[in-house]
């Protein structure tokens, strides 16, 4: 006699064995036979992916947006990989190194490579990123130039 897990074929809590028939073990008693020959419970990972909108703007003005599912915690440098390995498939090629990201419009703030996107994006579904080919940044103080003082970043109006 065997312990059981179904109790109408329990008789006091044991099983009665029947021709052609056998008991299976509890399962709080043992594994299942399947973990018990493998011998260890793989666990997976799951990231947590955040969608980000993107939009490429080429030089003659024309605009691609893509929708770029990508884990939050992860560098930017690696995040504009990803942007670049999607726009080839749009027949758009921009070198990873030639790839500048800007928040909020095609001449809103650069992002840093060594950032992750957590830290710039605080709302992943809202924010525009904008990816734009890398050139000299200009020195002029015209519409669109970027402030390289704090002060004047923050008198700025915007």
């Amino acid at each position: 006699m065997a312990d059981c897990r179904l109790p109408s074929d329990c008789t006091g809590g044991v099983c009665e064995e029947r021709e052609g028939a056998y008991a299976l073990p509890r399962l709080f008693n043992s594994p299942p036979p399947s973990l018990s020959r493998i011998g260890a419970v793989q666990t997976s990972v799951i990231t947590k992916m955040e969608r980000y909108c993107v939009t490429n703007v080429t030089a003659d003005g024309y605009e691609t947006r893509l929708i770029v599912p990508y884990p939050p915690t992860a560098p930017l440098a690696d995040f504009k990989a990803e942007i670049s390995k999607r726009l080839a498939k749009y027949k758009i090629s921009i070198p990873k190194a030639e790839l500048q990201l800007r928040l909020g419009s095609s001449n809103g703030p650069f992002l840093d490579d060594d950032d992750t996107l957590q830290a710039v994006i605080l709302n992943p579904r809202d924010e525009v990123l904008y990816a734009v080919t890398g050139g000299p940044v200009s020195s002029s103080r015209g519409k669109g130039a970027a402030l390289t003082n704090v002060h004047e970043a923050n008198s700025a109006s915007f």
